[in-house]
């Protein structure tokens, strides 16, 4: 009796999902991360939206690509914070944003509040990466309490993508990629760019 009603359970979904699929209303699937920061769907439940974190190139963070690597400085995190349309030159940028940075090192739990503009870079804050940390933005001078998409970082490559540590010129293929997760020449140095874009 117990096949006889999965059987027909099972019939009737048949019957029904094809209907929901051609049906005229939208269907809404889930998103895995946001890439366009300077886009806000309409009714998204945060005020600030993030793009996909971007991992500085080995150049820039003062390293050369060869054997052995030279990573460069200690990781960094640069937060950028923009109005609607995102960076359209100085005038784009937001003062007084809270960014919240919690970080995991060693088992234990670091929490930090930074603010936009603070340490001279207008609509910009930067803080040492060393493990790996969530970035969000809890406050707005205007606005009062806000909400935001949350950026993840790593000073680690044995948490990054092979393709975005190629990318980057930390490695030429997926053995070297390996060899230097493993060896952990560039442990804690690797430095990223986290921007946000107010939605309204």
């Amino acid at each position: 009796m117990k096949i006889l009603v999965v059987y027909l359970v099972a019939l009737a979904m048949l019957l029904v999902l094809p209907a929901a699929v051609f049906a005229d209303d939208d269907i809404y699937l889930p998103t895995i991360t946001n890439r366009d920061a300077a886009f806000k769907a309409a009714g998204s439940p945060v005020d600030f939206v993030v793009s996909e974190p971007r991992l500085w190139d080995i150049y820039e963070n003062g390293g050369q690509p060869g054997t052995p690597t030279q990573c460069g400085q200690d990781g960094r995190v640069q937060v950028d914070v923009f109005k609607v349309g995102g960076d359209t030159g100085s005038d784009s940028r937001l003062e007084g944003v809270a960014v919240q940075v919690v970080q995991y090192v060693d088992g234990q739990v670091l929490e930090e509040t930074l603010v936009t503009g603070d340490d001279g870079q207008p609509g910009q804050v930067t803080f040492a990466v060393r493990g790996w940390a969530e970035v969000r933005l809890v406050a707005d001078s205007e606005l009062g309490a806000v909400t935001s998409s949350t950026a993840l970082v790593s000073g680690f490559p044995g948490s990054v993508d092979v393709q975005q540590l190629q990318q980057a010129l930390y490695c030429s293929d997926e053995a070297e990629c390996m060899a230097l997760i493993q060896g952990g020449t560039c442990d804690g140095k690797l430095s990223w760019n986290v921007v946000f874009v107010r939605g309204y």
